[in-house]
């Protein structure tokens, strides 16, 4: 990660830190995830032996450069206190440096899912403003009956194994003020999620040539407005700030429980959720959704999974697993934002997903509505498409001009404001577009009271 302002751990700040609030009890052996989506988590099984397991602070360089190497180490040490009442033993957390802590957990499949699901809707005080730490977990090579505090030995070994690449780090590159201004945006959307202000709006994936005829319903997320009449804020608004800060996790991972939850429940439905490239990699993050697809084969062949957005994907073996872990379980995968010019997945991209399905960039119907030469890159597009993957999708079409235009390109599939609504998209009203709820403003030095939330049907 680099020593830009960051350094080890013992005459850390971590004892002047006030310890974080916390209005749930310790995460216990074999406990469902706390986290409300987690419905679909594994069930309680035996104790397994204790673990040793890291909790990297990814972007812990990038604050200390913009809120100064105090600031990184307050927040690691607030991070650090909470850890420790979350796992119930103070021993069962200590920090090797600023940017790594090294956890004592249950060894069974879910243990870290549960912690990261628990710190990564977490903020803290930072500076004057609510920070959210970027965190990656993984085993490693350490066990034992009870917890202990690490050798010096242990201990540098484990924050070797934690620093990240540059990649998956995020590498920060513009100025302190706009870290800031993106990372003040990022707090209020962890309010809004806590909150139940952020929801799925719905587009249905229709045929074109005959529009009664769906693929299924895909779903991005907006954030809900505050008042009657204004417009739901889209993902495109807010979700470059957290690719840009790679804090997507917590969000994508959200959406993708709250699909998992109505497909459950709307046994004729196929949908589709989209998550950051940033968000597709094989790690402990998606465990229970893991679990819920192996456990549901039925829903698993009524979901995909797509994968679109302006960041590139930071680590390639890591999606070609997760795709693959995916696609066992019946999941098709897309990608989408395809012929948009940024190279966000790349061909190489392309070759780890094996997508099912490509969704052209909405700038393609967009210049094929403006020009002869734009008319004659959509088909151009489509025809690539088809080469590679057995659906293509034409995105952004508003009106009869757009889809005459995906028609005459060859397009089979179509989605857009101006897609007529079919049998499917009327059965699926209770999907619901997202209304305005009455909610005071979001403060974003406080976090949100957390409540109990006993089954994935309050997501709604």
């Amino acid at each position: 990660m680099g020593s830009r302002g960051i350094g080890h751990g013992g005459a850390c700040a971590e004892h002047d830190a006030p310890p974080v609030a916390l209005t749930q009890g310790p995460l216990h052996a074999g406990a469902v995830a706390a986290h409300p989506e987690s419905g679909f988590c594994a069930m309680a099984r035996s104790a397994p032996p204790l673990r040793a397991a890291f909790l990297s602070i990814t972007n812990a360089a990038a604050i200390a450069e913009a809120y100064g190497a105090v600031a990184a180490s307050s927040l690691s040490a607030q991070l650090l206190h909470g850890v420790r009442e979350w796992l119930g033993h103070p021993l069962r957390a200590e920090r090797v440096a600023d940017d790594c802590l090294v956890l004592w957990v249950d060894g069974d499949a879910t243990a870290l899912e549960r912690v990261l699901a628990r710190a990564g809707r977490e903020s803290f005080p930072v500076d004057g403003q609510a920070c959210l730490p970027a965190l990656h977990a993984d085993w490693l090579d350490i066990e034992g009956d009870q917890a202990r505090m690490l050798t010096p030995e242990e201990s540098a070994y484990a924050h070797f194994v934690a620093t990240p690449s540059p990649s998956a780090a995020g590498g920060w590159q513009a100025a302190a003020d706009r870290f800031r201004a993106d990372m003040s945006a990022a707090s209020e959307l962890a309010g809004a999620l806590g909150a139940s202000r952020v929801a799925l709006d719905w587009q249905e994936v229709a045929n074109a040539q005959s529009p009664g005829d769906s693929l299924c319903l895909r779903g991005t997320p907006c954030l809900v407005p505050m008042a009657e009449g204004m417009q739901a804020l889209s993902s495109d608004i807010f979700v470059p700030a957290l690719e840009r800060l790679n804090l997507t996790r917590h969000l994508d991972r959200t959406m993708v429980l709250r699909t998992l939850a109505r497909l459950d429940r709307m046994t004729r439905l196929h949908l589709s959720c989209r998550i950051s490239p940033l968000s597709a990699l094989d790690d402990a993050y998606w465990t229970s959704v893991f679990d819920a697809l192996a456990q549901r084969p039925a829903m698993a062949r009524r979901f995909t999974l797509e994968i679109g957005g302006r960041a590139a994907l930071p680590a390639l073996e890591s999606t070609r697993a997760f795709c693959q872990k995916l696609r066992e379980r019946g999941v098709r995968i897309a990608v989408s934002r395809f012929g948009s010019g940024s190279d966000s997945i790349g061909l190489e991209g392309l070759q780890a997903c094996r997508p099912d399905m490509l969704v052209l960039d909405e700038l393609c119907i967009l210049r094929a509505r403006h020009s002869e030469a734009g008319r004659q890159e959509l088909r151009d597009m489509v025809r690539t498409c088809g080469a590679l993957v057995p659906h293509t999708v034409v995105a952004g079409v508003d009106g009869e001009q757009d889809l005459a235009h995906a028609r005459a390109a060859g397009a089979q599939w179509v989605c857009g404001r101006g897609v007529p609504r079919s049998p499917v998209r009327r059965e699926a009203v209770a999907l619901g577009r997202p209304t305005a709820r009455r909610v005071a403003p979001l403060a974003v030095a406080a976090a949100a009271p957390e409540v109990a939330r006993p089954h994935i049907d309050f997501w709604h």
